[in-house]
């Protein structure tokens, strides 16, 4: 198969593809080809979209709520903004929880297919030693908590409790780092 823009684009945008099915008596075996990071790049792309509609809704429609760049209990706080203040106030807040969780399911994906991948080449390569697979094993599970937890921050806004509502954006600003990092080690 050639390489084009497209082929590429399916490679990195399709997570599961089946590769063949074989089919005797009654029943039929399926082999499927599933790429990890394919569940990473829709995550990432998820999200940008995610942060785009973040900015869009609190810029045009926050300001009857109360969203204000200028005086937060973040800019208050921390001498500056970031880009959690458009998660903050309604009416984003309204429906950003339930807009996270289809990007929280490709990232609990690429963690248990990633972990699944991980540990064939373990078994099979043997270029893996047992102390990296545990340090893998240690972030994924930070990982996974980091994600999981950040939906806190849709639950408690900064008024209410300022640090149980930033110390899991911080956990997923270090998540993501952690997964850079594992994966460049990894490669």
């Amino acid at each position: 198969e050639s390489v084009t823009v497209g082929n590429r684009l399916k490679a990195m945008f399709s997570p599961v593809q089946v590769i063949q099915v074989d089919v005797t008596a009654n029943d039929a075996e399926t082999h499927l080809l599933i790429r990890p990071e394919a569940f990473r790049m829709l995550f990432y792309v998820g999200f940008c979209v995610y942060l785009l509609l973040a900015i869009v809704i609190s810029s045009t429609f926050g300001v009857d709520y109360g969203f204000n760049t200028k005086d937060n209990a973040i800019l208050d706080t921390f001498g500056m903004n970031n880009i959690c203040i458009y998660f903050d106030d309604p009416p984003f807040t309204y429906f950003s929880a339930a807009l996270w969780i289809p990007l929280l399911l490709c990232m609990l994906s690429f963690f248990a297919t990633d972990s699944f991948r991980m540990y064939d080449c373990y078994r099979d390569d043997g270029f893996l030693s047992k102390g990296f697979m545990i340090f893998y094993a240690c972030c994924t599970v930070y990982e996974v908590v980091a994600f999981v937890c950040m939906i806190q921050i849709f639950a408690t806004s900064p008024e209410e409790n300022l640090y149980v509502h930033t110390i899991p954006y911080l956990l997923l600003i270090f998540a993501f780092w952690t997964i850079t990092f594992k994966r460049y080690l990894f490669f």
